[in-house]
């Protein structure tokens, strides 16, 4: 063996077990930390930072299985090695969902809080478990909120996530620009359909009932309680984003569907923060006597969460059983790809503007962003006294023009459509590439190209990866007099 041999040799063996390494370890996808499912392990997803919720995960059972294996692999979830109390004093007092097997049809899911031997014999399951995924924390898709002044960063400088833009003054312009099909305002609004005889259910901080937006002539609310995700809850809207959200939707004055139905699914607490498993909980609770009752319903899911394909795969599920999902694109100017329930190619996922039909500075972009809507500085309902409003940012504000518009296309057909036909009609009626600043390239990088037998001459280029996506904006309406609150 000559001495270039044992060079070459000292140099290669630290790079075959880099790759050995490399190869071994899980690889990360956004924030999310992903271990591969193998011979005798089930495909792991948890986080790498605070995203996931710490030792609870939902577990994704394989179909095909025998009932009655699955039913006992499922109770015995409720025992050790596999469940742990988090310093509660039963795992199953609080949270309603945990150990609990939810259904759906052609998913099979269940919450398990466990630890590290748990999660170890739970991916040796191979026999009954599909996969497991983190629980994360979910929180509302709305925008941060400008205590202080701040500025928009000069155009050169790289934009903050953080970064809210300037606030301007008091506006209800996103009825008026819903209504035109270019930016020309006139201070007007009206639509076909009242949305009378549709149910829009609200995952959210709950509802403020006795607001004057959601009475009826006889004193009464259009605002019913539907679930909340954990028993000890009330439905009160303390943090005010859900009755932010309803009121867009169908209040009287300030919403797009005047009249429509508002079902109330609490999945935050009052600080406007839950978890995955609690939503997912709740849509399991929800949607059957939905499906049940025939009626036209609307699923608004104005949150986000570091993507969850556990969550993906529930939108993906009930979209196939004929609910309409409809869900905000997240508020961290970046790719919709990595949040969800943005990221679901099932729900119809929406981006925000600002006045301009510039897009909105925090809002999410990508080609899984179906539509665009208002979504910055947009009056609503607030909670405090049933008189109370206020103004609100983020691509839930967004979400929930398009879900009004949704409910009133509905309640003009004496039918329940398929949600592939409601997507169809936003999108018919949209005007197309009116949002021009939504960015078209991403992950730009330095690379280096080499060349010759010993790869001495290289250039190095900058790169960037192109989005392919289609800036489609929301148009409702029809001509009349109606003028929009101010």
């Amino acid at each position: 063996m000559t001495l270039g041999t044992v060079a070459r040799i000292s140099i290669l063996l630290p790079l075959y077990i880099l790759i050995y390494a490399v190869i071994a370890e899980p690889y990360v996808e956004g924030d999310r930390r992903i271990f591969p499912a193998d011979a005798t392990n089930v495909e792991l997803h948890t986080y790498t930072g605070d995203s996931g919720v710490p030792d609870t995960y939902i577990v994704k059972l394989k179909q095909g299985v025998d009932p009655q294996t699955t039913s006992t692999f499922v109770e015995n979830l409720k025992s050790e090695p596999y469940s742990v109390t988090n310093g509660r004093s039963s795992a199953f007092e609080n949270d309603p969902s945990v150990g609990v097997m939810m259904d759906f049809g052609d998913t099979k899911m269940v919450v398990v809080e466990t630890q590290e031997e748990g999660l170890r014999l739970l991916r040796g399951r191979v026999d009954v478990v599909e996969a497991i995924y983190q629980d994360s924390i979910v929180t509302t898709a709305q925008a941060p909120v400008c205590y202080v002044p701040c500025e928009c960063p000069a155009a050169e400088e790289p934009v903050d996530n953080n970064v809210c833009p300037p606030k301007t003054a008091a506006t209800d312009w996103g009825l008026d620009r819903i209504n035109q099909p270019n930016g020309q305002l006139d201070g007007k609004f009206n639509v076909m359909g009242t949305g009378s005889d549709v149910n829009v259910y609200i995952f959210d901080s709950g509802i403020y009932a006795e607001h004057q937006e959601f009475s009826n002539s006889d004193g009464s609310t259009r605002v019913s309680e539907g679930f909340k995700a954990l028993d000890s809850w009330n439905f009160t809207d303390i943090y005010g984003h859900g009755t932010h959200v309803a009121g867009i939707i169908g209040g009287k004055t300030v919403g797009v569907a005047k009249n429509v139905n508002l079902i109330n699914v609490k999945i935050l607490n009052d600080a406007g923060s839950g978890q995955v498993s609690w939503a997912i909980w709740a849509m399991y609770e929800a949607a059957f006597p939905i499906l049940a009752s025939g009626q036209k319903s609307i699923m608004v899911l104005a949150l986000q969460s570091s993507r969850n394909d556990a969550f993906n795969d529930v939108i993906q599920t009930f979209t196939n059983y004929g609910v309409t999902i409809i869900t905000g694109s997240g508020n961290n100017n970046g790719l919709s790809f990595y949040q969800s329930p943005g990221s679901s190619e099932a729900a119809i996922t929406v981006g925000a503007s600002a006045a301009g039909d510039t897009k909105a500075i925090y809002s999410n972009y990508g080609p899984e962003v179906d539509i665009w809507a208002p979504g910055t500085d947009i009056l609503s309902s607030a909670t405090g006294s049933p008189d109370a409003y206020d103004q609100g940012s983020g691509t839930s504000v967004a979400a929930a023009f398009v879900a009004g518009a949704a409910a009133a296309y509905m309640s003009s057909l004496d039918y329940r459509p398929a949600p592939a036909e409601v997507a169809a009609y936003l999108i018919q009626q949209a005007t197309d590439n009116v949002i021009t600043d939504s960015p078209t390239q991403h992950n730009c990088r330095w690379e280096a190209t080499c060349y010759g037998a010993h790869f001495w001459s290289c250039r190095i280029q900058w790169v960037c990866d192109s989005i392919s996506t289609t800036t489609r904006f929301l148009h409702v309406g029809c001509n009349s007099d109606a003028t929009v609150k101010k």
